[in-house]
């Protein structure tokens, strides 16, 4: 007896998730991850939460850095324009 469309559509569905699987575990082994550990996905998200946190500090710090620079600067060049100010008062 041949398959209907809806049978053919649901091997064809069990197969890709099948390869998907697979594949998704292949890279996860590459990866130094066991998917069978749950624990190691545990500790594989503690470390992109880390990374994360890394990574907003530094950003934060790049933010603060440039903003002292400017200050420093804008400081800067309002002593001087001070000490202009000064010199041609005291002549």
């Amino acid at each position: 007896m041949p398959r209907t469309a809806r049978e053919d559509t649901r091997l064809i569905r069990e197969a890709a998730k099948m390869a998907a699987e697979a594949a998704v575990d292949r890279v996860l082994l590459r990866l130094g991850i066991d998917p069978q550990v749950p624990a190691e996905f545990i500790e594989v998200r503690k470390d992109l939460s880390y990374l994360r946190s890394l990574r907003q500090t530094r950003d934060a710090i790049g933010k603060t850095g440039i903003r002292t620079i400017v200050s420093v600067v804008v400081v800067g060049a309002l002593a001087m324009l001070w000490a202009a100010f000064k010199w041609k008062l005291g002549q």
